[in-house]
């Protein structure tokens, strides 16, 4: 005999913000029938052979944010720019970041945000962190993203020669190949935004550089690829208007190798 389990608006799992959303099963012979009116609050449904008759509303919690920047699996310097798809509806968002997968150990957890970018310094270099964003509405915290991962790595300090030079210029960097430091140079002729960042070779954001105002002169960095795998990796250097608008005057990108 089938059984019938009728799911009304007053069987709302997911306002329980303390926990995570429920998972139901919808095993063999098995009929969940969400009714006209009623809301249905589950994180994922995993239909093992049953029916699923849907004519109410989802839940009436917000939906998950999608994470944008940094990207997952990605080695980064600090300040790291986080970056998330807004939400229709939301009044705030609540970003955390653990150096453990299961949010144990939290080392950010701010849910004050209204706009859908945090910039953060200050995290524990060369160790793995994790990331996930909820966001927030009347009904309360909605369900939380994925969770995403990079590495705040080193990299060296920022020097300039004080030479001035009279244009744009990226050199290639030295030593390449390179295991696992080598040194980029570059000119910057004028007050300049400059950012320099670091692709695989499949152009996946592998790491930011630099992301700043320069005055003229000509610079070097210390690069340490000490967490990237071996491989061709390509430098992208974007110089331009001084206030980090849109008025870009320079674009170049080298190569360089990783051997170890």
């Amino acid at each position: 005999m089938k059984s019938l389990i009728t799911l009304t608006a007053i069987f709302l799992f997911s306002l329980n913000t303390s926990a995570q959303p429920s998972i139901w099963e919808i095993t063999t012979g098995t009929t969940y029938e969400v009714q006209t009116n009623a809301d249905f609050c589950v994180d994922s449904i995993r239909n093992l052979g049953g029916t699923l008759i849907f004519n109410g509303t989802r839940c009436g919690l917000l939906l998950a944010p999608s994470l944008i920047l940094p990207a997952n699996n990605s080695f980064v310097t600090q300040p790291i720019t986080f970056r998330w798809s807004s939400v229709s509806g939301a009044i705030r968002y609540n970003i955390q970041i653990s150096t453990d997968s299961l949010f144990n150990t939290i080392v950010l957890n701010d849910t004050t945000l209204t706009d859908t970018t945090r910039v953060v310094t200050g995290l524990t270099g060369n160790i793995w962190h994790f990331w996930r964003v909820r966001a927030r509405n009347a009904t309360g915290w909605g369900y939380w993203s994925i969770m995403w991962r990079f590495n705040p790595y080193a990299v060296g300090m920022l020097s300039s020669t004080g030479e001035i030079p009279k244009e744009f210029r990226l050199y290639g960097n030295y030593p390449n190949p390179f295991n696992p430091l080598t040194t980029l140079k570059f000119d910057i002729p004028k007050l300049s935004y400059v950012k320099i960042t670091v692709y695989d070779i499949l152009g996946r954001e592998i790491s930011g550089l630099v992301n700043q105002s320069l005055e003229a002169g000509r610079y070097m960095l210390n690069f340490d690829a000490s967490g990237l795998s071996s491989g061709t990796y390509f430098y992208r250097i974007e110089a331009g208007d001084p206030s980090g608008g849109s008025g870009q005057l320079f674009v170049n990108v080298k190569k360089m190798v990783v051997i170890k």
